[in-house]
C-alpha cells in the first residue's frame, strides 16, 4: 500500500484547516488512518516533505516503528528536518536519485522574559538531543558527529545519504557494483570485480622491488604491478598466490585490493561516459559487464557496423571529457 508524506507535517486540529483549502499536509491522525486500513500490509512511504512540527512527526514516528507489517521508506524529493524522521521508522530505506535529505537544529519562537527564553533554550537542547538519538539508531553514527551535522545544517544528496547510513541504497540502481565491505573481508569473499583484479596476481613473482602506488596517476598505473615483499626469513624472488599474500601481507593485500577498486571505477565511469556518445547503450552495458575496456568496445563498435567517422567522434568527444575532468583535477590540486 503506497501513503504518500508530502506538504508540512502538521497537529491533527491543523490538517482540517488544510484538507478544507485542498492543500497537501501529514499529520498524525491522517497516518493513523491510513495505517489502520493497511491492516497490517506492507506499505511503503512516498516522501516529499520540507518538515514541520518536530511533536507532530514523533507521534508518526511511534506510529510507524509500531506498526506491525514492513515499512519502506522512499525519498521522491525532499526529507527535510522532521520529514528525516519518517525514514528513520522505515525498516527500508531508499532515495531517488535526485532525492535530498537535510537535517538541522530544532527551532522555535519565545515571547517572555529571561526565564521564558532559558526554558525554551533548554527545551530545544533536549530537542536536538532526541533527534540525534533517532538519527543514531539508524545511521550507527556517534552522537556528537550527528550533532555536528545539525548544528550546521546538512544536505545530502543520494551518494552522501547512503555513505552516512541514512538510507539503505538508491532507486533504480540495481546494477552497483558490489561494495567491499568489512564483513565480505573477514569471510574473505571478495566483490568479483576486486576477485579478477587479485586473479591478476595469483601465481605471479613478486619481485623485491619498491614500487611507490600513492605517488603514479591512475592513468600511468600499470595493470601488473611489482610490489615488494618483506619475510623475516628471506629477501629473495619467490612464488605466492592471494590467500597467502592476505595472510603474510594484509597491509600489502588491502593496498592492491584498493588499487583494483580504483581501476575498476575509472574502467566503469570511462564506459559510462561513453553511453552519452554511442547510439547502443546496450553495448556499453555488457562491456561494463563482461570487463571490457573503453579500447575493446571502440573495436566492437567497428565489428557491429559503426562507421570509422562515428567511432572516432564517439572517441573525440570520449578524450575532450577526461580532458576536462584532469583539467579539473589539476586545479583542485594546486
Amino acid at each position: 500500500m503506497k501513503i504518500n508524506i508530502k506538504g508540512p507535517i502538521v497537529s491533527s486540529i491543523s490538517q482540517r484547516y488544510y484538507d478544507q483549502e485542498k492543500i497537501e499536509a501529514v499529520s498524525p491522525a491522517r497516518i493513523e488512518k491510513e495505517l489502520r486500513e493497511a491492516g497490517g500490509k506492507d506499505i511503503e512511504l512516498y516522501i516529499n516533505s520540507n518538515g514541520g512540527s518536530v511533536f507532530a512527526a514523533s507521534e508518526i514516528y511511534t506510529l510507524l516503528k509500531e506498526y506491525k507489517g514492513k515499512v519502506t521508506a522512499k525519498i521522491v524529493g525532499l526529507a527535510a528536518s522532521a520529514a528525516s524522521f519518517f525514514v528513520m521508522a522505515a525498516d527500508q530505506a531508499l532515495i531517488s536519485p535526485l532525492g535530498q535529505i537535510m537535517i538541522h537544529n530544532a527551532s522555535t519562537s519565545t515571547y517572555g522574559n529571561s526565564d521564558s527564553h532559558r526554558s525554551s533554550y533548554e527545551m530545544l537542547s533536549g530537542t536536538d538531543k532526541a533527534i540525534a538519538n533517532v538519527y543514531r539508531l539508524k545511521t550507527k553514527l556517534p552522537i556528537d558527529k550527528l550533532l555536528e551535522l545539525m548544528n550546521k545544517t546538512t544536505w545530502m544528496n543520494a551518494e552522501k545519504a547512503v555513505e552516512l547510513g541514512f538510507v539503505d541504497g538508491v532507486m533504480f540502481n540495481t546494477k552497483e557494483i558490489e561494495p567491499f565491505t568489512q564483513a565480505s573481508y573477514q569471510e574473505k569473499k571478495l566483490p568479483q570485480h576486486v576477485q579478477n583484479i587479485v586473479d591478476r596476481i595469483e601465481n605471479k613473482t613478486l619481485s623485491n622491488y619498491v614500487y611507490n602506488l600513492s605517488s603514479m596517476p591512475m592513468n600511468e598505473q600499470p595493470k601488473s604491478v611489482p610490489i615488494t615483499v618483506k619475510t623475516q626469513t628471506t629477501r629473495s624472488d619467490y612464488f605466492m598466490n592471494a590467500a597467502d599474500l592476505q595472510m603474510k601481507q594484509p597491509e600489502l593485500y588491502n593496498e592492491i585490493v584498493k588499487l583494483g577498486m580504483q581501476q575498476e571505477r575509472q574502467r566503469v565511469e570511462t564506459l559510462q561516459n561513453l553511453a552519452h556518445v554511442v547510439d547502443d547503450p546496450q553495448m556499453v552495458q555488457h562491456a561494463i559487464q563482461n570487463g571490457k575496456d573503453a579500447g575493446e568496445l571502440a573495436i566492437d563498435m567497428v565489428k557491429n557496423g559503426w562507421s570509422e567517422q562515428s567511432k572516432y567522434e564517439a572517441e573525440a568527444k570520449l578524450i575532450l571529457m577526461e580532458a576536462v575532468k584532469l583539467m579539473n583535477e589539476n586545479e583542485k590540486g594546486r
